[in-house]
C-alpha cells in the first residue's frame, strides 16, 4: 500500500514540475499587507490642479494603514490656478488629500517669501528641507524649526521629521536643489548648504533617535539623487522631483551593500507613485515593489469632493480668461501644417516672446519653438487671455540651455529631417536665421545659419557657445530632440519661473496691437 501512495505521490511531483512556471507563482502572489510600509509620491505638480480630483480617487484606492503620502516639490507656478491664488488653491487641495509631508522646491521661492509662508501656514503637514538656512528670513524665520520633528507640527518647516507607522519609526529627511538661488528668487537671507553633508548629519541624528529606516524627500533632480545614493550611507529610498523624470520601476543603488532606492512621478500630478517596502530586522530593505499609476486614465473617476473645490476655482480662472490683452491687426498664422513646416507670424511671435521674456530673467541668444506646440491661431480683433492659453495650451515652463553652434545645427538639421511629413519638431525661431535646401539628404539641408547679435548677422560659429531658450518639453527631449536633454543632463541648464502661455500674454501686452508678417527667418532654397 505504501508503495502505491509513493507512485501516485511521484507522478503528482512530475505532473506539477511540468507546469509552466508563472503557473506556480500565482499561488504565492504578493499582497500589501506582506510589506511593512506603502509609499505614495507625488512631484512637481506646478498647480495642476485639473488633475488633482483624478490623484485624489487613486490615492483612495491605494491607501492602507501602514501608507505615507509624500510631495517632494515644486506645487508652485505653471498654470493660472497659481497666477491667481498664489498656492491657496493648492494647499486646499492638498490638505482634502491628505499630505503626510512635503519638500521645498526651488519654484516655491518664485514669488516672495509671504507667499510661500502663506501656503505654509495654510498647510496640515510639514514641509521639509535639510539643507537650507531660513532663520535669517523675518518672514519664514519664524515657521523654521532647526532640529527634528518628532512629532511634527503641520504648517512648519523641519530639516527633518519622524513618523510613525505600523510600528515602525521612520525618518524622513528634505533637500532642495542648491541651484535654487539661480533657478528662481529667494531673498538673499536664505542660505543653501550642500546636500550631501547636510543629508549626512541629519542621518547621524535620526540614528542617535534610534531611527535606521530613512526617506530622503529629495528636490535634487535624478542625477544628483544617483551621486546622494551612491555617496550617503544609510538612505533606504530617495523620493526624487526637479528634473520631472518619469521612473516606472525603482532604480537600485548599492546593491551589494545595503540598497537604496530612487523613485519619480514625473510631473503635473500625471502619475501617482507607489511603492512598498519590507525591512528586515537591521533595518536594511529585504523588499519592494514599486510601480507608476496613470492620473489619466479613463478608468479613473475624479473625487466628487475634490472636483468642487477645482470647479470653484475654476470659475475665478475663466473670469481671467476673458480678460482681453491686446490686439492684432492681422490674422496669425497657427494653422498645423503651417507651423509644422514653414515660417509663420504666429511662430515668429511665439518665438520672439520667448526671447524677450527670457532675456528680462537671464541672458539668452536665441530661441527655438517646436511648431506641433502651436495649436491655434488668432483672428484678427481683440486678444483674450484665452485665446492665448488655446494656442499654448500644454503650459509648458521656459528652459535657458547653454548650447554649442554645432549643437544647435544638429537641432536644427534634425528639425528639417522629415519636413514631408509635417512633423511637430519643426522648429519657430528668433534671434536666427536659416536658409536651408528640402533635397538635400538630412543631417545636411543647412545651407547657412545667422545669429542675430545687436541688430546684426553673424554666422553660427561651431564651437561658440549660446544661450537657447526652449520649452520643457524640448529640453526633456521631447520629440527626440535629444541633443537638448543631454545639455540639459550635463548641467548647461536653467528653468525659469514663466510657462510659455504667459510669456506670450506679457509680450502682446506690451505690444498692445500686433502687425506683424513672416521675416525671412526660415528660407527654403531649392
Amino acid at each position: 500500500m505504501k508503495k502505491i501512495i509513493l507512485q501516485k505521490a511521484a507522478a503528482l511531483l512530475l505532473v506539477f514540475s511540468l507546469l509552466p512556471i508563472h503557473a506556480t507563482v500565482s499561488f504565492a502572489e504578493e499582497k500589501p499587507s506582506d510589506y511593512d510600509i506603502t509609499l505614495l509620491y507625488t512631484n512637481d505638480t506646478h498647480s495642476h490642479l485639473e488633475n488633482m480630483p483624478y490623484l485624489h480617487t487613486l490615492i483612495k484606492q491605494n491607501e492602507n494603514p501602514r501608507s505615507l503620502l509624500l510631495d517632494a516639490g515644486d506645487v508652485f507656478s505653471g498654470t493660472l490656478f497659481f497666477v491667481q491664488f498664489l498656492g491657496q488653491a493648492d494647499a486646499q487641495l492638498m490638505n482634502q488629500i491628505g499630505y503626510d509631508a512635503m519638500t521645498i522646491g526651488n519654484h516655491e521661492f518664485d514669488r516672495t517669501s509671504q507667499v510661500l509662508a502663506n501656503f505654509i501656514t495654510k498647510s496640515n503637514f510639514p514641509l521639509l528641507s535639510a539643507n537650507i538656512r531660513l532663520d535669517g528670513d523675518k518672514t519664514l524665520g519664524p515657521l523654521y524649526r532647526k532640529e527634528i520633528g518628532d512629532p511634527p507640527e503641520n504648517g512648519k518647516i523641519y530639516p527633518a521629521i519622524v513618523k510613525e507607522v505600523n510600528g515602525n519609526r521612520i525618518g524622513i529627511i528634505g533637500l532642495t536643489t542648491l541651484d535654487t538661488p539661480i533657478l528662481s528668487r529667494p531673498s538673499k537671507e536664505i542660505e543653501f548648504e550642500n546636500a550631501k553633508k547636510s543629508a549626512r548629519k541629519w542621518i547621524e541624528k535620526l540614528k542617535d533617535m534610534n531611527v535606521d529606516k530613512v526617506i530622503v524627500l529629495s528636490h535634487l533632480g535624478i542625477f544628483e539623487d544617483k551621486k546622494l545614493a551612491k555617496s550617503v550611507k544609510g538612505i533606504d529610498v530617495i523620493v526624487g522631483g526637479h528634473t520631472h523624470t518619469k521612473i516606472p520601476k525603482p532604480i537600485v543603488m548599492n546593491k551589494k551593500t545595503e540598497p537604496t532606492l530612487i523613485v519619480q512621478a514625473y510631473r503635473h500630478a500625471n502619475f501617482l507613485g507607489r511603492l512598498d517596502l519590507s525591512f528586515g530586522s537591521d533595518g536594511v530593505l529585504e523588499k519592494w515593489n514599486g510601480k507608476l499609476i496613470n492620473v489619466l486614465s479613463k478608468n479613473v473617476a475624479p473625487d466628487p469632493t475634490a472636483m468642487e473645490m477645482v470647479k470653484q476655482f475654476t470659475g475665478e480662472i475663466n473670469v481671467m480668461n476673458q480678460k482681453i490683452i491686446g490686439n492684432t491687426a492681422v490674422y496669425l498664422n497657427g494653422d498645423l501644417r503651417d507651423v509644422r513646416t514653414q515660417e509663420t507670424n504666429l511662430g515668429d511671435l511665439v518665438a520672439d516672446s520667448m526671447l524677450n521674456e527670457a532675456k528680462k530673467m537671464t541672458q539668452a541668444d536665441l530661441a527655438l519653438m517646436n511648431g506641433g506646440g502651436i495649436r491655434n491661431s488668432i483672428s484678427p480683433g481683440p486678444i483674450t487671455l484665452g485665446t492665448i492659453r488655446s494656442v499654448l495650451p500644454f503650459q509648458n515652463q521656459l528652459a535657458v540651455l547653454t548650447m554649442s553652434g554645432a549643437q544647435i545645427k544638429e537641432a536644427l538639421e534634425f528639425a528639417l529631417a522629415d519636413i514631408n511629413e509635417e512633423a511637430g519638431r519643426f522648429l519657430q525661431m528668433s534671434g536666427l536665421n536659416i536658409q536651408y535646401n528640402p533635397f538635400s539628404p538630412p543631417g545636411n539641408k543647412i545651407i547657412e545659419a545667422k545669429v542675430i547679435k545687436n541688430g546684426a548677422y553673424a554666422p553660427l560659429e561651431a564651437d561658440k557657445m549660446y544661450r537657447v531658450v526652449v520649452n520643457e518639453f524640448l529640453s526633456d527631449g521631447g520629440d527626440g530632440f535629444d541633443m537638448f536633454r543631454l545639455a540639459k543632463e550635463q548641467g548647461n541648464s536653467e528653468i525659469l519661473p514663466l510657462v510659455d502661455y504667459q510669456a506670450l500674454a506679457s509680450y502682446i501686452q506690451t505690444a498692445g496691437t500686433i502687425d506683424i508678417q513672416p521675416e525671412g527667418r526660415i528660407v527654403r532654397i531649392s
